[in-house]
């Protein structure tokens, strides 16, 4: 048998143009080689995998590939499973040959051929083909099979991938490949039973994924999974994600091969607080909390045993992504993710505890995962005095008290063992927020809350004079709802003969600040807003 060189198939016999992405079958009789061709590029990206369907005891796929020049490139002879991968080194017609590697031995046998730059077909009753970001993709690797599924990618974009084992042999190691679109190997893993590569983009273009067994001679059933950000996504039916609701409570469960996709919108400088809480796991299961950024920059991520934490300032506007799976491959379990954006309206889940302060304190409980928050409105100059008491909790639980500005800035905070203390004077007005949860992760507690008063309204603040200027705000007011601003030189007068001298809307903060010329000979003058 020679190669290079054009060659003649044999009536009723096998070989020729190998299609991409095609099962190629074949049987190999006493004395038989056959012989398959294709052409590639410098640079191209092959893999070939021969399985054996049936044979004598001793049929071993003798699998052999030959370049351009003649050259034996490689060969591989497994018991009932030959794999080779090449990345080409010249351009031109590259031989296959398939045939028994122990003498007088025959069988039958399927020719998978990969190249992962040029187009592929998905053979019926096959897998393969485009990835949805976002979707569960399932498919069965058999003896000789190579699943090519592909997606595009920008520079820069956040490219995760994972697929767990369903089912299959002792042996059978999901083999996960991700090739680039120059046909670099970028990367590839193959766990017991859930595998997992995480890669940022510096080329634009086609990427490749090709799924099989790290051993040969196994198969099994497998579910893959991309999440690639920035980009819309889907949620799989009966699968968790999708867009976070600031103060909620997002319950969700990580499979083999699983990876939650959840997403929220912020703007530069939004205080982001995320803290993913395990409910249920088996005894690895870390929830592995990712937070990227709109532009597919990987921000923060944390793994804790049983309560994971992220909190970052933003520093672009957009839609940022949240990813939930587990740190250790193979770990299976079921979380609370609780995400929290400040400043910004925000909801009380049922049963739990947070919202508007009022009275002088309120009591609450911290689960894993779980971080509860209050808001109240004060003007310029006006004290705060919040006090965190231990109630119960957890040996290391320590309540920890963060107090956030208007704007969203952390103040400041405390997290001592059993009783956290925060006092200040306001500079500016608006609504204040007020965040407890647990300094260590992974304990839990109950607490007490107390504050001087503290409540969440609509309030006029005393106007400020500065030269011949008067400052007039208000805070506690709807966002984006109407109001008028009104002046009179007599108290007395009814509010509905005042004088307008304003008319906008509140801003995203709910609060008013509006700096009105006024004659400072007149004895007195007296300014309020009606929202309207």
């Amino acid at each position: 048998m020679k190669a290079p060189g054009a060659f003649v198939i044999a009536s009723n016999d096998e070989g020729g143009a190998l299609t991409n992405g095609a099962n190629h079958a074949g049987v190999t009789l006493n004395g038989d080689e056959d012989m398959w061709s294709f052409t590639a590029a410098v640079g191209d990206n092959i893999t070939l995998r021969v399985g054996e369907l049936t044979g004598t005891a001793s049929y071993n796929p003798y699998l052999r590939l030959i370049g351009p020049t003649g050259v034996l490139i490689d060969f591989d002879n497994d018991d009932s499973d030959s794999y080779l991968n090449h990345r080409a080194t010249n351009a031109g017609t590259y031989t296959v040959i398939v045939g028994s590697w122990f003498s007088g031995h025959s069988g039958t046998y399927n020719l998978r051929y990969v190249n992962s730059s040029v187009l592929y077909i998905v053979p019926a009753d096959d897998e393969g083909g485009p990835l949805i970001n976002g979707g569960n993709h399932a498919g069965t690797t058999l003896l000789g099979d190579e699943d090519v599924w592909s997606f595009t990618a920008a520079v820069g974009d956040n490219i995760t991938l994972r697929v767990g084992e369903l089912t299959g042999t002792a042996s059978y190691n999901p083999y996960l490949r991700l090739i680039g679109p120059t046909g670099v190997l970028i990367d590839f893993d193959n766990d017991d039973s859930d595998s997992y590569l995480n890669h940022r983009a510096t080329n634009a273009g086609t990427y490749t994924v090709i799924v099989g067994s790290w051993f040969s001679g196994y198969s099994g059933t497998y579910n893959l999974r991309l999440a690639k950000t920035p980009g819309d996504y889907t949620v799989p039916l009966g699968d968790e994600g999708g867009g976070l609701i600031n103060g909620g409570n997002h319950a969700g469960i990580t499979s083999i091969g699983d990876i939650d996709m959840w997403s929220f919108t912020a703007q530069a400088g939004d205080q982001i607080i995320l803290r993913c809480g395990e409910t249920g796991g088996t005894a690895s299961y870390n929830p592995f909390l990712s937070l990227l950024g709109p532009t597919g920059t990987l921000i923060a991520s944390d793994n804790d045993d049983s309560d994971s934490f992220v909190s970052f300032v933003a520093t672009n506007t957009g839609i940022h992504t949240v990813l939930v799976g587990s740190w250790f491959s193979g770990h299976r379990g079921t979380y609370n993710l609780t995400y929290l954006n400040i400043p910004g309206t925000f909801i009380v889940p049922a049963g739990d505890e947070g919202g508007s302060l009022s009275g002088s304190s309120h009591e609450g409980t911290i689960t894993l995962g779980d971080e509860d928050i209050w808001r109240f409105t004060l003007c310029p100059g006006e004290p705060i005095a919040l006090r965190c008491t231990e109630l119960t909790g957890t040996s290391s639980f320590n309540p920890w008290l963060r107090l956030y500005g208007p704007a969203g800035n952390l103040i400041t905070f405390d997290n001592d063992a059993t009783e956290s203390v925060v006092n200040h004077t306001t500079t500016s007005g608006g609504t204040y927020t007020v965040v407890v949860g647990s300094y260590f992760s992974g304990y839990t507690g109950t607490y007490r809350l107390t504050h001087n008063d503290l409540t969440y309204e609509f309030r006029n603040c005393v106007p400020r004079v500065r030269g011949t200027n008067v400052i007039v705000s208000a805070v506690g007011g709807t966002p984006g709802a109407n109001f008028v601003a009104i002046t009179s030189p007599e108290v007395t007068t009814p509010l509905s003969q005042w004088t307008p001298f304003l008319t906008n809307q509140f801003d995203r903060l709910g609060t008013y600040i509006h700096t009105n010329q006024f004659n400072r000979t007149e004895p007195k003058r007296f300014f309020t807003i009606r929202q309207e």
